[in-house]
């Protein structure tokens, strides 16, 4: 109810969006962020956020993937906003696009958790099976969303058939 206040509905997006973010509930990580873009449309942690799980879902891939694009094109040296649209590169299939635009961060950027999962996922799709394995151990203490786990799951099983 308090979502569709309007002088309400920006902390209880909000705070439905921790909520959502602490039980690891993907979908419901979605049916926030989807109002929250809505009311902060300029706000690009919240559009990043939005097309990370809306790419991570499936829901709405077109959409994030422009919003992953422009984010990126206009934060180049944001690790957040670089990681988002290379998955969106790497869900477009362009696993060595999405690895170039990785590779352009910096090393401590790299080694942030969240960012080395994603890395991990990319370079073990590109075939470099030593670096993924090496950011995938740095990716151990990431706190992910079960989609992404599944995700990390599938690339060290795709390097262990390998």
């Amino acid at each position: 109810m308090l979502a569709e206040n309007r002088d309400a509905q920006r902390d209880a997006l909000q705070a439905l969006y921790r909520y959502y973010a602490e039980q690891r509930d993907t979908t419901g990580l979605f049916r926030a962020l989807s109002r929250l873009v809505a009311v902060m449309p300029e706000d690009p942690a919240v559009r990043n956020n939005f097309a990370q799980i809306s790419l991570l879902l499936k829901a709405e891939p077109f959409r994030a993937r422009g919003i992953a694009r422009n984010l990126h094109e206009a934060h180049p040296h944001d690790a957040a906003f670089a990681s988002t649209y290379a998955f969106a590169l790497f869900q477009s299939g362009d696993v060595k696009g999405a690895v170039k635009i990785m590779s352009q961060l910096t090393p401590e950027q790299l080694h942030d958790p969240s960012i080395a999962a994603y890395y991990g996922i990319l370079l073990a799709a590109a075939g470099q099976n030593d670096a993924a394995t090496e950011y995938f151990g740095r990716a151990e203490k990431a706190k992910l969303l079960p989609e992404e786990e599944e995700l990390v799951a599938q690339a060290k099983s795709s390097l262990a058939r390998q």
